[in-house]
């Protein structure tokens, strides 16, 4: 992969290492791992990965901030989306990060 993805690269390997040993279940490893991949906009990633990118970030978001009454957002939409889903739907996100960590080592 060329330097013109190295930015990506970088910010993907930290993303790795931050689900592999990082503390928590896997919901508690994706909102760390989230704090890097937020950081990378999509056109950073190799045309190829971009499809696969986006949906982890939809996922990971999915059901945006949660909002009292009047509107105002109280918790972030990765909070939000990681205290509803099931730990199998963590380790899919996971695994899909995963190959996305594996394309950009290519």
């Amino acid at each position: 992969m060329s330097r013109l993805y190295s930015r990506c690269r970088e910010k993907l390997s930290d993303v790795e290492r931050r689900l592999a040993v990082g503390k928590g279940d896997v919901r508690e490893r994706l909102r760390s791992a989230y704090k890097k991949l937020r950081m990378l906009r999509e056109e950073e990633c190799p045309p190829e990965m971009r499809r696969d990118f986006r949906w982890v970030m939809q996922q990971l978001t999915r059901y945006g901030p949660e909002r009292d009454p009047d509107g105002t957002p109280f918790r972030s939409g990765i909070d939000h989306t990681m205290s509803r889903i099931r730990n199998s739907t963590g380790s899919r996100i996971a695994e899909r990060i995963y190959k996305l960590c594996r394309q950009i080592r290519r």
